[in-house]
Formats: structure tokens, sequence, C-alpha cells
């Protein structure tokens, strides 16, 4: 009887490491589960904390984006008054169709390419008027010059 005595505190002995071992094992992975917990908490804060700039950086670039449309709007709005006011008391004199313009320009003749001079071009606006017409519907330009 005093074997089976020796082998059951053996067993129990064994029995208390083995439960001692496990819950150490228990407290370290309690332990290493808090740090894992504590690390989510941190990082979730630290993408609340980004979301929020996020969210006002994007705010701040709506406002410029739609400050700078507005201003083009108001340029915009400007111009077509002073064309409308323009046109109701009367087309200025240089925008008449009879009305010479001048260009200097550097013209060299194909068969002398050694020389170059000035020259001075003149046409009147409804020339100019009629190259960019016939330039938007798609026609070739054919200048004279005369």
């Amino acid at each position: 009887m005093a074997n089976n005595s020796k082998k059951g505190s053996v067993k129990q002995e064994g029995g208390s490491n083995r439960i001692q071992q496990l819950e150490d094992e228990t407290k370290k992975l309690k332990d290493e589960v808090k740090n894992f917990l504590s690390l989510v908490t941190i990082q979730t804060q630290q993408l609340a904390r980004q979301e929020k700039m996020l969210n006002e950086m994007q705010v701040v670039h709506t406002r410029r984006a739609n400050s700078g449309i507005t201003m083009c709007f108001l340029i915009l709005l400007m111009i077509v008054f002073l064309l409308i006011g323009a046109v109701y008391m009367g087309l200025p004199d240089f925008l008449r169709e009879d009305q010479p313009l001048y260009l200097n320009v550097k013209a060299t003749p194909v068969n002398l390419p050694f020389i170059t001079a000035g020259m001075k071009v003149r046409f009147t606006m409804g020339d100019l008027n009629t190259c960019v017409k016939r330039l938007f519907s798609g026609d070739t330009l054919d200048l004279s010059l005369s």
C-alpha cells in the first residue's frame, strides 16, 4: 500500500505541475490578448484621427475648388455683360468690316532665299471675319496679298 500512496502523490505533484503550467500559459495568453487588444484599440483611434483629418482636408479642398469655380463664373458673367453693353451701345470703329488693319512681317522671296525684307500687310476686319468663319467651318484658308 505504501507504493500506491507514493504513486498517487507523484501523480498529484505531476498533475499540479501540469496545472501550474496551464495556468502560466493561460496567463501568458491573456497578457498577449490584452496587448493585442490594446494595439487594436490604438490603431482604431489612429484610423479615426486620420479619417477626421482626411474629411477636414476634403472640405478645405472642396471649398477652394468651389471658390475658383465661382470666381470664373463671375468673370465670365462680367465679360458677357460687357459684350452685351458694347453691342447695345454700338460696335467700336475697329470692329467694322471696312476697318483696315496693318501687320508688319518679315518676308523672304522663294527665288531669293538670302534676302529678307520687312513688309506691311494690309487687310480689313471683314477679311479676318471671313477667314475665321471659314476656319471653323472646315474650309481651307485662301489668302491673297494685294
